[in-house]
């Protein structure tokens, strides 16, 4: 995967990023983008599976809403812990856990005595990474302050989609930082990923 190696090259820039850590982190951003390769697809089977013939389609937080229920950054969190525990970590991924960092922090895989933290939320004003950066990153990179100097961020990117003339390709939609509080000596290395909400269909872009 192009894009997972990429990645591996610019986390191996971070001192810290070697042994254990370089193993166990490794594959919770592989996982990371498989999740988001798959989310990228449109059709509702990746998501949910076939639908019986007969019964409505069930509620997809990617798309465009169509009635009153609006996709919130909770589904984006049920969706990535589903996703994990079906796969090699199922055995090592929790929800919610407390006291992380005097925090509550979103999706936390451990591995023994190391631990990541996956921050969940939801924008709909901009979606480009200087912007979702300044908001997010840092209470992302915090919860990494008392475990290894790595984490991740997801963003159910909830920007109207009617002007974009389409959607970012699955390797445009991840990407490394780092974060350093003022003072600081370690950077707090972060995988950010953005999951396309208010999706239509591909057909939609087609002018009438």
């Amino acid at each position: 995967m192009p894009k997972l190696d990429q990645l591996m090259a610019e986390l191996s820039a971070h001192p810290s990023f070697t042994g254990e850590v370089r193993r166990t982190f490794s594959v919770l951003v592989e996982q990371t983008l498989l999740f988001l390769k798959s989310r990228s697809d449109i059709t509702r089977t990746n998501l949910f599976g076939s639908t019986k013939k007969g019964e409505p389609p069930p509620f997809d937080y990617r798309r465009k809403p169509e009635g009153d229920r609006k996709p919130v950054e909770a589904d984006l969190q049920r969706d990535f812990h589903q996703w994990l525990q079906k796969g090699p970590l199922h055995h090592v991924v929790l929800v919610e856990p407390v006291d992380v960092g005097m925090g509550r922090a979103d999706v936390m895989v451990h591995f023994g005595s190391l631990r990541y933290l996956t921050e969940i939320k939801q924008d709909a004003t901009d979606n480009d990474p200087q912007y979702l950066e300044s908001r997010y990153l840092t209470q992302a990179a915090e919860y990494s302050n008392t475990n290894a100097p790595f984490g991740q961020l997801l963003i159910l990117d909830l920007t109207p989609k009617n002007k974009t003339q389409g959607n970012l390709r699955v390797d445009e939609v991840a990407w490394t930082t780092t974060h350093r509080p003022r003072g600081a000596t370690t950077g707090r290395a972060v995988v950010v990923g953005t999951v396309a909400g208010n999706r239509t269909t591909p057909s939609a872009y087609s002018r009438k």
